[in-house]
């Protein structure tokens, strides 16, 4: 299973479509991102740079940070 994950920091925004993991622990935001499991990075954000975060919205940017949806699709122009 994995996350779609809407990250909002202090001078960005930043969209993990397909995140393995995440959590806080210490006000420290992590999040897992790779092929799987044994295949992956954590990514650590310090609490004092993200501001918000969701995860599996069910709006397309519930944040409101303005991400282009062409980012993630191929274009198609047949």
């Amino acid at each position: 299973m994995t996350y779609n994950i809407h990250i909002r920091t202090v001078d960005s925004s930043i969209r993990y479509p397909q995140a393995l993991s995440h959590g806080i622990e210490d006000q420290i935001l992590w999040v897992q991102i790779g092929d799987d499991a044994d295949n992956s990075d954590t990514i650590y954000f310090s609490p004092s740079y993200w501001q918000q975060y969701s995860v599996d919205p069910h709006s397309e940017d519930p944040l409101d940070l303005e991400f282009d949806e062409d980012d993630d699709e191929d274009d198609e122009d047949d």
